[in-house]
């Protein structure tokens, strides 16, 4: 049985994506162990999970992703945790229960282990010259560095192919096939990252991330069958992951694409969720700090636009917060912008719910 209290080992957007993650099914193969709980998480690529347990108590947890690899808690630990408590104990296999037979291993497998390495050179030699899949996952598994040049012109030029290919010769994709084209796009993009985080290509896979997601938002194809909210969630949960898994240099290259994004085309089609990660407390300090002076920027074009100032505002604050600026400080902030009735709100229901004191 698992004990309560394990919600407290997250941060509260690593625990909310990690029920999302449950509820969309992502987790698979849940097995109960002598020392707790094993499962595989499905997101951008399949994550092993392992959750230890002592008296119902998460003790220790692991996770394959990049996000985890500094011990990081991850919401793939929080989407098994969730799937546990809500699935009755004796609902959940156990580990050993199905190893009644050992699965005969593919012939292919079996001669590919008895080939020597120059069988295998040669081999491939010979057929990746007729395979430009082959040459591609070839380069996105094992070419060294973080040069994407030759990827992403391949990418590109792929990405145009399905734009054509939905289009049909029309001006632009029409409704019927919107979700077909979207559901292509995520595709293709979950077809290759895996590869590419596997040996850590940071720069390479936010480029196709990126290039996907501009090809989706460039098109601006009504789909209403989910297939664009997918392809949404899969570059959200990806980017996400590679701020997680890159350098301090990675993230502010990464950071200056979104703010240039945000600046040069603030109302094209998509541009929420891009805002939406640009302004996350996730960046490094040096990218908060220049979230700031960004977001004093869009304040002063957006005087007279109310909803507007509000969510500046709001991720105004909460980056403040989250660089750990005194709370004298963020006050201020506050009653410097007493002009926007919403803050004025604020204010009136902090001091509604206050005690008499504090009054």
């Amino acid at each position: 049985m698992l004990a309560n209290g394990w919600q407290a080992l997250f941060k509260p957007h690593i625990l909310d994506r990690g029920e999302a993650y449950w509820q969309q099914g992502h987790v698979a193969e849940l097995h109960r162990t002598p020392d707790g709980i094993q499962a595989v998480v499905a997101g951008s690529e399949d994550y092993e999970v392992e959750i230890e347990l002592e008296d119902g108590m998460v003790c220790d947890m692991y996770c394959s992703c990049p996000y985890a690899v500094d011990g990081s808690a991850c919401k793939h630990m929080a989407a098994v945790l969730f799937a546990a408590e809500d699935c009755p104990e004796g609902a959940v296999e156990s580990a050993d229960d199905d190893d009644d037979g050992v699965i005969p291993t593919p012939v292919w497998r079996e001669t590919l282990r008895q080939m020597t390495a120059e069988q295998l050179r040669s081999f491939l030699l010979e057929i990746l010259p007729h395979s430009t899949g082959l040459q591609e996952q070839l380069l996105l598994s094992y070419r060294q560095g973080q040069d994407d040049t030759l990827l992403r012109d391949g990418w590109d030029a792929q990405l145009q192919q399905t734009v054509r290919r939905f289009r049909g010769g029309r001006q632009e994709i029409d409704y019927a096939h919107a979700d077909a084209f979207y559901t292509a796009l995520n595709r293709f993009l979950t077809d290759r990252l895996p590869a590419l985080l596997r040996r850590k290509a940071v720069m390479p896979a936010f480029s196709l991330v990126c290039a996907v997601y501009r090809t989706a938002m460039e098109e601006e194809a009504d789909s209403s069958d989910g297939g664009m909210n997918l392809l949404m969630h899969t570059c959200e949960d990806a980017w996400h992951d590679l701020m997680s898994a890159a350098s301090v240099r990675q993230c502010v290259e990464m950071h200056r694409w979104f703010a240039d994004q945000v600046v040069s085309r603030p109302d094209a089609f998509g541009m929420e969720l891009l805002e939406e990660i640009l302004f996350c407390d996730d960046w490094p300090a040096e990218c908060l700090w220049k979230n700031l002076a960004l977001l004093d920027d869009l304040l002063e074009k957006a005087p007279d636009r109310e909803y507007r100032a509000a969510e500046l505002l709001e991720w105004r604050a909460d980056i403040m917060q989250a660089l750990g600026l005194p709370e004298a400080d963020i006050e201020a902030f506050w009653r410097r912008n007493r002009s926007y009735s919403f803050v004025r709100d604020r204010e009136r229901n902090r001091w509604q719910r206050g005690t008499p004191k504090e009054r």
